[in-house]
């Protein structure tokens, strides 16, 4: 369990100005404000990190999204953070390599987050396995992208298409079959129709591919 720390009126001071600085865009006086606190040797593992993540924000607000990671990366190794705060910086570390489109230290970034959170919903579950798509690392993604539309009779046509576009890369056909004929029950389109088709073609069922090829051009 991390140790609970508190922060210093002092300390509490500074990182307020710092937000009215940057509120005021002055980017760089911000910066220099963080530096000046970043210097005073007593400051705890608590305030290192919060220092850190505003060091973060400022740095978003400047459009610097490279230096982000960085500083939510030294927020996280302080160990400073209460439970719920770390796992709030975790996820946020997560959107900040995917914003640079480092797609594989985003997916563990996330899964790590994943793994500790104690609620994930179905969008962040979805956003999880599109991140993991993205890395290429398509198995990794499936359990993400299933529990997304598991049990979500309204699960949106993107989310049920990229667990398609998963189950096809991977080469399984029998679980992409249900998939396919979901979308094309709940976002009929021609597109969705003959994509079941050849894959009820591919699984060896006539059948069920000529009446989905037929559906395709008579809906």
């Amino acid at each position: 369990e991390t140790p609970q720390y508190a922060m210093t009126a002092k300390t509490a001071q500074h990182l307020q100005n710092v937000t009215e600085l940057a509120d005021k865009k002055r980017w760089d006086d911000a910066l220099a404000e963080l530096d000046e606190i970043d210097h005073d040797k007593h400051l705890n593992p608590y305030e290192k990190a919060k220092i850190s993540i505003t060091r973060a924000a400022v740095h978003l607000g400047m459009g610097k999204t490279a230096e982000v990671p960085k500083d939510l990366e030294q927020a996280l190794a302080q160990n400073g953070l209460p439970k719920q705060e770390r796992l709030g910086i975790m996820y946020n570390l997560g959107q900040a390599y995917s914003a640079n489109e480092r797609y594989s230290d985003a997916a563990d970034a996330l899964a790590r987050w994943a793994q500790e959170a104690d609620e994930k919903s179905p969008l962040q579950q979805y956003m999880i396995a599109n991140v993991f798509a993205h890395a290429k690392r398509f198995a990794e993604a499936v359990p993400y992208a299933e529990n997304a539309v598991q049990d979500n009779d309204k699960a949106p046509e993107p989310w049920l298409e990229l667990l398609a576009v998963l189950y096809h890369h991977l080469g399984k056909n029998a679980e992409l079959a249900p998939v396919q004929k979901r979308l094309a029950d709940s976002y009929p389109s021609k597109d969705h129709w003959l994509q079941l088709s050849v894959t009820y073609t591919a699984l060896g069922d006539g059948a069920k591919a000529l009446q989905a090829l037929e559906t395709a051009y008579t809906k």
